[in-house]
């Protein structure tokens, strides 16, 4: 078994033994008050429950942090120790020599568990509550400490800055590209907008034959880009028509020559 995994097991195991000494304190106190066994189980089944919820959280808060990044050992050069981890863990138990070398003349049993279970918890509060993030402070105080914090948070700041370098170059490498594709896409449904544009003019003249050559036409824009490449021709024909004699294109025309070709519906105007 490796050092860390001891010192998890010990951890645990220091932790379980500060839960059962404040259990026993609680049930101690509630007893000396007067009150009844079986409101003491009560209140106790549901104390179980939300201490077990609360050392899980805090047991995985543990666990997951094991896993943290170790360039900040640099910043807390006592606290990342094991020697000291080894302390923290073993503070409970420690409580407990402190409670037991305090009870050699008692004799009463409640007075010795009592001492016993006060010294656990004392113990662990001050050390855990109070020392340690004071200790933990300290060390952030330390030059070597601020130097490194302050090197941490400027490479979190260049990386964060580079991201949203990275996203905005993204962004424009996307715009090039969709303007590229659509003068592709011109360059390609140029002789085609042509022909529908003069298909147009023609039905606007009172042609009947130009609505087969047009659905030609429309058939195959939808092959070669679906919808949005016959809605782009579409405008392209009407841009023709308007440069060629002033006249807007009757969307009535093409949508019903296109009606029904892939996605394309013609839509009644009422």
């Amino acid at each position: 078994m490796t050092t860390r995994r001891l010192l998890k097991l010990l951890h645990v195991c220091g932790m379980a033994w500060f839960m059962l000494a404040a259990a026993y304190v609680f049930v101690f106190a509630l007893r000396q008050a007067g009150v009844n066994w079986w409101l003491i189980f009560s209140l106790s089944g549901h104390g179980a429950s939300i201490s077990f919820l609360l050392m899980s959280a805090y047991l995985y808060a543990i666990f997951r942090g094991d896993g943290r990044d170790p360039l900040l050992a640099v910043e807390h050069p006592l606290t990342n120790t094991q020697q000291y981890m080894t302390l923290y863990s073993l503070i409970p138990f420690l409580g407990t020599l402190a409670g037991v070398y305090c009870v050699i003349d008692l004799h009463s049993a409640h007075q010795t568990a009592m001492t016993i279970s006060m010294g656990t918890l004392g113990a662990t509060f001050v050390f855990w509550v109070i020392a340690d993030p004071a200790i933990s402070f300290s060390e952030m105080l330390l030059p070597s400490s601020r130097k490194h914090r302050l090197a941490r948070h400027a490479l979190a700041r260049a990386a964060k800055e580079q991201k949203q370098r990275n996203r905005e170059q993204l962004l424009a490498d996307l715009t090039t590209d969709e303007k590229i594709r659509n003068e592709q896409l011109r360059e390609a449904l140029g002789a085609e907008a042509q022909k529908l544009a003069a298909l147009t003019i023609k039905a606007i003249e009172g042609s009947t034959s130009a609505g087969a050559e047009a659905m030609e036409i429309g058939l195959h824009a939808w092959q070669q880009g679906g919808l949005n490449c016959m809605q782009r021709l579409r405008e392209m024909a009407s841009e023709i028509c308007r440069d060629r004699g002033g006249r807007h294109i009757d969307d009535d025309y093409i949508s019903i020559w296109w009606d029904g070709i892939g996605q394309w519906r013609h839509k009644l105007v009422t």
